[in-house]
């Protein structure tokens, strides 16, 4: 391995995956999804502290959400979903308060059509999200 580079590999084969590394007062990761069709689902592994932890940077909403981390013999790996065309920013957790754990695009649609079967109609919650999902994928 040269000087500096360090490695990220993903838990299965997806070449469409373009992987950005930045260090700056911890370690921030930004991957895009190039593929036109495919989603890819799976699981990261980042050159960090198995015991580091990982947000999601929602730059849309300006909040983050706690990634969903497992230590595998010392090395951390990040749980990914991202859909065509999709990117997304993963950094260490500094000072972030009031974080959530995050959910992907497609959790967040499951949730809301489960709220909708159950009561039959959308909460002021499931609205906004919907609006703000339609809004990005115009």
């Amino acid at each position: 391995m040269a000087a500096g580079i360090l490695k990220i590999s993903l838990d299965r084969p997806f070449p469409q995956m373009n992987v950005y590394h930045y260090k700056k007062n911890g370690q921030i990761f930004m991957f895009q999804n190039e593929s036109a069709d495919e989603v890819f689902y799976g699981n990261v592994l980042l050159p960090v502290s198995s015991e580091a932890k990982m947000v999601y940077y929602d730059a849309y909403e300006d909040r983050y959400g706690d990634a969903v981390c497992a230590d595998r013999d010392g090395q951390l790996f990040v749980k990914l979903e991202l859909e065509p065309g999709e990117s997304a920013v993963v950094m260490e957790k500094q000072s972030v308060a009031g974080t959530v754990p995050h959910r992907s695009k497609r959790e967040i649609i499951q949730a809301c059509r489960q709220t909708f079967r159950t009561t039959g109609r959308f909460g002021l919650r499931q609205r906004k999200i919907i609006r703000n999902l339609k809004r990005r994928f115009r």
